[in-house]
């Protein structure tokens, strides 16, 4: 069996308590030489939208052979299924993702091809005795370790189709002809405030300044390059490093001066 050697970890565990740690011995126990990323732990409480924001921005970027292990799982002990996938990027890299069947999935199902599914199952790959609270600890991690240690997804349990598995109709900007607009949703907020939407920045095309940004009563003139671009304490559009287009005020938290959370909606119209 071939290794694979890191374990892509994110939760809304926090740091508080000793979830994660305990996650991590886990996957430690059964695959010792493994290498544990912690991306992010502080995923809101309950949060899918972020838990699939925070995979759609990070599963490209790992080597092939990365399992993925994503625990938000507000359905734990509910008939919710734990599952896996076996999946191929567009640059032909494998990667597994170890996940509650929740919609978490969505960002794989909608951009690589998934090679296999299964539903975690066979007791043989999972702790004695599964708490009906912390499947992290007894299902998931050990999961994720058992791939990282080079076994077959197969032997993790029952096959599903992809097709079967629960893909959310996430939210898109719509253009209106007549307005020569877009309409577009609040996505993720990051830690500084920034606001993420839905419009990727390859939608505005070449020239970014062509385009103005109107939030309630509030506009900004056009869409920037970067932070610098304006003075601080200015709000700012720019391209984001996930690909979509984001509202800032440099040096500042956006969210908060403009009172927006995710889902809120703002528009881009042609200059």
């Amino acid at each position: 069996m071939s290794k694979r050697n890191t374990i892509a970890f994110v939760t809304d565990f926090g740091t508080v308590d000793p979830c994660v740690g305990v996650c991590e011995g886990v996957m430690r126990d059964t695959a010792p030489n493994a290498h544990v990323v912690h991306l992010n732990h502080n995923v809101s409480p309950h949060s899918i939208p972020e838990a699939i924001f925070n995979l759609f921005i990070s599963y490209k970027y790992f080597a092939d052979g990365t399992v993925f292990c994503w625990v938000i799982d507000p359905g734990v002990g509910s008939k919710r299924r734990a599952v896996a996938a076996k999946f191929k990027t567009e640059d032909g890299k494998i990667g597994y993702l170890v996940a509650p069947d929740n919609g978490i999935m969505t960002p794989i199902l909608n951009h690589t091809e998934v090679l296999e599914a299964v539903i975690l199952d066979n007791p043989k790959y999972q702790l004695d005795n599964p708490s009906n609270t912390f499947h992290g600890r007894d299902i998931f991690a050990p999961a994720a370790g058992h791939l990282a240690n080079g076994i077959d997804i197969s032997e993790l349990g029952s096959p599903i189709a992809a097709t079967d598995l629960v893909k959310l109709d996430l939210p898109m900007p719509q253009y209106d002809e007549n307005s020569k607009s877009w309409s577009s949703t609040i996505i993720h907020l990051d830690r500084f405030g920034n606001l993420v939407t839905n419009l990727r920045t390859s939608t505005l095309g070449e020239t970014l300044s062509d385009w103005s940004v109107l939030i309630n009563e509030v506009k900004i003139e056009q869409v920037s390059n970067t932070f610098a671009d304006v003075a601080v304490g200015e709000l700012v559009a720019y391209p984001g490093s996930s690909g979509f287009i984001e509202i800032a005020i440099r040096n500042g938290d956006a969210s908060k001066i403009l009172n927006l959370r995710r889902d809120d909606s703002l528009s881009f119209l042609k200059n």
